[in-house]
């Protein structure tokens, strides 16, 4: 059995690997039930070895179903968070965030071309980095912004509403 989290719910990720173990193991219910008819051994015995491993067979498969969408349910729900965490957060450049950035020993191109965006109302991290990257007034090119992603969104990074 599966280790729950301190909330006392399973990953996505576990959910995931539970659905596809229950559906082997129906695939295995099944096809032994086909061996077991295929042997040709009737009679009642025979009858109730088909029958509980088609049960089998069905019961497993209904829990592969039901860890499938509870996956994907949960899935849905981090990404949604994700989405609203990322909207929420916005990127903004003042002088003292330029000083900052300088003194971190991010490049004079690179505070330049931020100087550049000052004027600029708060972005998101995707807007904000591709006006940095693309704008003809920053010119600083996507190779050189990614070099230095990471410093200029901690240091441009407005706090949360």
């Amino acid at each position: 059995m599966s280790q729950p989290r301190a909330n006392g719910t399973i990953s996505p990720t576990r959910k995931t690997s539970l659905g596809r173990l229950c559906e082997i193991l129906a695939v295995v219910f099944f096809v032994s039930c086909l061996f077991v008819y295929g042997l040709g051994i009737h009679g009642v015995w025979a009858a109730i070895v088909i029958l509980g491993l088609l049960g089998l067979s069905g019961v497993t498969y209904r829990s592969a179903i039901k860890y499938a969408v509870e996956a994907r349910r949960a899935e849905n729900v981090l990404a949604a968070a994700d989405r609203d965490r990322a909207a929420a957060t916005s990127y903004k450049v003042t002088s003292a965030r330029l000083r900052t950035l300088e003194e971190t020993g991010v490049p004079r191109d690179v505070t330049s071309a931020l100087a550049e965006l000052r004027e600029q109302p708060p972005l998101n991290e995707e807007q904000f980095l591709n006006k940095l990257a693309t704008d003809p007034a920053t010119d600083l090119g996507w190779e050189r912004t990614h070099e230095f992603k990471d410093k200029i969104l901690k240091y441009t990074k407005q706090a949360s509403n």
